[in-house]
C-alpha cells in the first residue's frame, strides 16, 4: 500500500458514532502502513475531490462505513476506477440494500452478524463478496475500579415510544396491522430466531420482494428494540441507573431512581463508559449488536447483553450474560452489583478478550485481506 492510499468517507452521523469510527479506522490503516484520505460526503465538493482521486490513480482502495459514500443509483466516479470496494456495515442489511444493489466494480461487503450475510445473499444479491466482520473498538487504558461512580449506564436513544408507535400501525389498515401484530407475537415465542424468518413466516412466504420484506423488517424491528430498552430501563427501576439518549422522557416521568442525562456525541458517552461498573446494551436477542460491549470492555467496564451466539463465543466469562426477560435482567445485575470481585473478574476478562482481536487495528488488518490489497 505504500505506494497509494485508501479513501474513507464521512457523512451525517447520529452522535458522531460512526464518524469516530472512521477516524479510527484510518488511524489503524496509519499503524499498518497504509495511508488514508478521508473525503466528507457533507462537503459540496466531495465528488469532485473523489474524482480527482480516482483520476490521480492513486487509489488503491474505498472503505466505506454503514455506506456512506456509496450511490444509491449508478456507479459514480467509481466506474474510472479499477480499486475495490469494501462496505463495512455496521447495520442490519435491509436499512441499506439499494446501496448494497450499486453496480460498482469488485464491491467486498460486511455485516457484523453472520445471519446478516446469509440475509443479504437470500434477498439483495448473492454475485458479490459477501464476509462476517464484527463490530471493533479503540483500545483504551481502564480507569481505576475504585472511581467507577457510575453503576449501571445505558447509552442509546429510545427510537420510538413503543405502544403508540405500535397503535399508529392501524393507519396501514387492517391487514397490513394485524400482520405487524403476528410477527411481534410469533418474534416473542422465539426471540433468538433472526427477524426475517418470523416475518416471512406470517407472512407464509418463502421469499419476498426486498421492498416489502425490509418494509415489515425495519417497522417490527424499531417496535421491538424500543419496547425492549424501556422494559429494562423501567425493570431497574430500583436500581441506580444513568441514562443518556433521546426519547427517554416517559422514563423520567416514570418516578425511577434514574439519572437523566442528555443526548450526547458518541465519544463522551464512551468517556463516561470509563466511570461505569456496567455499561448494558438492551437489544432482542436476534440483533446480536455487539458495538456497546465492546465499547465497555475497552474501556474496562462491565459489559451486560442479553442472549447472543457471537458474544457467548467469542468472550467465553467476558460479559454478564442476562436473561432476555427484563426482570430476570434486572435480578441478574443487581447480583452482579452486589458481587465487585466477581464484577471486576468479569470486566478484566472481557478487557483481555477485546484487547485480543476486537480493536479497530484488528479489523483494519481483515479488510486488507479481504479487499485484496
Amino acid at each position: 500500500m505504500a505506494d497509494g492510499f485508501i479513501v474513507l468517507f464521512k457523512g451525517h452521523s447520529h452522535y458522531d458514532s460512526v464518524n469516530g469510527m472512521v477516524d479510527q479506522l484510518a488511524a489503524s490503516f496509519a499503524r499498518a502502513g497504509a495511508a488514508s484520505r478521508v473525503l466528507d460526503t457533507r462537503a459540496a465538493d466531495c465528488v469532485a475531490q473523489a474524482v480527482a482521486l480516482v483520476r490521480s490513480g492513486a487509489v488503491r482502495l474505498f472503505v466505506s462505513l454503514n455506506g456512506y459514500g456509496i450511490p444509491d443509483q449508478g456507479a459514480g466516479f467509481y466506474a474510472e476506477s479499477t480499486a475495490p470496494v469494501l462496505i463495512y456495515f455496521v447495520d442490519h442489511p435491509a436499512y441499506h440494500y439499494p446501496r448494497i444493489r450499486a453496480p460498482l466494480p469488485r464491491l467486498v461487503v460486511t455485516f457484523p452478524t453472520a445471519h446478516h450475510v446469509d440475509f443479504c445473499r437470500r434477498f439483495i444479491r448473492d454475485d458479490i463478496a459477501l464476509h462476517h466482520l464484527p463490530h471493533a473498538t479503540a483500545a483504551a487504558e481502564p480507569a481505576p475500579w475504585a472511581g467507577r461512580e457510575i453503576a449501571l449506564f445505558l447509552s442509546a436513544s429510545l427510537l420510538s415510544d413503543p405502544a403508540p408507535f405500535r397503535a399508529d400501525w392501524r393507519r396501514h389498515g387492517p391487514e397490513v396491522a394485524a400482520r405487524l401484530d403476528a410477527m411481534v407475537e410469533a418474534h416473542d415465542a422465539a426471540p433468538t430466531r433472526p427477524l426475517h424468518e418470523t416475518v416471512l413466516a406470517v407472512l407464509g412466504a418463502d421469499a419476498a420482494p426486498i421492498e416489502m420484506l425490509a418494509s415489515y423488517l425495519v417497522t417490527v424491528d424499531t417496535y421491538l428494540r424500543s419496547r425492549v430498552k424501556l422494559e429494562l430501563a423501567q425493570a431497574l427501576a430500583h436500581l441506580p441507573l444513568t441514562v443518556c439518549g433521546d426519547g427517554w422522557a416517559r422514563l423520567a416521568e416514570a418516578g425511577t431512581r434514574a439519572t437523566m442525562l442528555p443526548a450526547m456525541p458518541a465519544a463522551a458517552a464512551i468517556a463516561a463508559m470509563r466511570k461505569s461498573r456496567i455499561v448494558l446494551n438492551p437489544l432482542p436477542p436476534y440483533y446480536e449488536s455487539h458495538e456497546r460491549p465492546l465499547q465497555a470492555m475497552a474501556n474496562g467496564a462491565a459489559a451486560a447483553n442479553g442472549p447472543s451466539g457471537f458474544m457467548a463465543e467469542a468472550f467465553p466469562g467476558g460479559f454478564l450474560d442476562l436473561p432476555a426477560e427484563p426482570r430476570g435482567a434486572a435480578a441478574a445485575l443487581e447480583a452482579a452489583l452486589a458481587d465487585e470481585e466477581r464484577l471486576q473478574a468479569i470486566a478484566a476478562t472481557g478487557h483481555a478478550q477485546c484487547l485480543a482481536g476486537h480493536l479497530w487495528d484488528h479489523r483494519a488488518a481483515a479488510i486488507l485481506r479481504l479487499a485484496g490489497v
